[in-house]
């Protein structure tokens, strides 16, 4: 054999050898869990989505009790949820509540709060009836363990109520908003936001039954408790101000709402700026009211606005 023969035959078995060495390694669960999280870290939720599957995949692997398999359950849940495949993120909840229960008990910190996930997501899906279920025995759990007045359980009440909204069931929703109010009435200090809250889901609710008159005095009651607590110019004013404004067209009283679109304007313009998206429903519901008034060119003025900003 010649000198560049054997030489030819010893470089192709380095390359060989190079070759299979740099075969790609798997990854391990921890790898694919930290790019899974690193990446949700940075808002790419379809490759953490990917990265915690691969994991998951990895963790069906593990023993039953392994502490992993939950982590990836719930991992994987909550990049579907993000990604907004709520149905997809169903079924992993269920088994983290299931394994939960299993492992921890019924009235452990961790089960509670996977309860109250697995209501969400059914909400999430618009599946109300499994949701109200979900939160009817979360708000019974946390009331046996913390008492009726518990902040907690206002706050699994509200999402029960919530349940009760959407399916119409408004005998049901009012009762649960009104005892979420109450309780936090009793709990919480007069000007707090979150009373101002539970004043906006009791007028939501009576504005959907057509009880407009009811429906005002509780925008009021919550937008007094926000100017107090709050920024003057907080947006949150300027939401409530607006639904305010609707309420008002409804009972036909058009010059306050009017003034309500028009504060609702200021206060988003400010927080925002002049070109927000968010302002073209308030200037065609401004233009409407102004239109009602018979101040035609200014109403044809304020949806010329509506238009430019959203680009139609």
């Amino acid at each position: 054999m010649t000198t560049i023969g054997r030489w030819g035959i010893a470089a192709l078995c380095i390359t060989v050898l190079a070759l299979s060495g740099c075969q790609r390694r798997e990854s391990t669960w921890e790898e694919d869990t930290a790019a899974g999280e690193r990446a949700m870290a940075r808002g790419r939720h379809q490759e953490a989505g990917e990265a915690f599957q691969s994991a998951l995949d990895k963790a069906e692997k593990f023993p039953a009790d392994d502490p992993r398999r939950i982590r990836s359950l719930d991992n994987r849940a909550e990049a579907y949820v993000t990604t907004g495949e709520y149905t997809s993120a169903i079924p992993l909840r269920r088994r983290t509540l299931e394994k939960r229960e299993a492992t921890l008990g019924p009235q452990n910190p961790e089960t509670l709060q996977a309860l109250e996930k697995l209501g969400q997501i059914y909400f999430y899906a618009s599946q109300y009836k499994e949701a109200e279920d979900v939160y009817s025995r979360y708000a019974a759990a946390l009331e046996k363990i913390k008492g009726p007045d518990d902040p907690a359980v206002a706050t699994a009440l509200e999402g029960l109520a919530g349940t009760y909204l959407n399916q119409k069931k408004y005998n049901e929703a009012d009762e649960m908003f009104r005892r979420v109010g109450a309780i936090r009435e009793k709990t919480l200090p007069p000007g707090d936001p979150v009373i101002a809250k539970t004043y906006d889901n009791l007028a939501l609710l009576y504005f959907v039954q057509n009880r407009f008159p009811e429906a005002e005095g509780y925008y009021k009651r919550s937008i007094s408790i926000l100017e107090k607590s709050l920024s003057p110019q907080d947006v949150a004013i300027a939401d409530a101000l607006t639904q305010l404004a609707r309420t008002y067209m409804q009972e036909q009283k058009y010059t306050e709402a009017q003034a309500a679109y028009q504060r609702s304007l200021q206060l988003l313009e400010k927080n925002r700026g002049p070109n927000d998206p968010s302002l073209v429903p308030v200037l065609e519901g401004y233009s409407v009211a102004l239109s009602r008034l018979g101040r035609q060119a200014e109403a044809d003025q304020a949806q010329a606005r509506a238009k430019s900003i959203s680009g139609s």
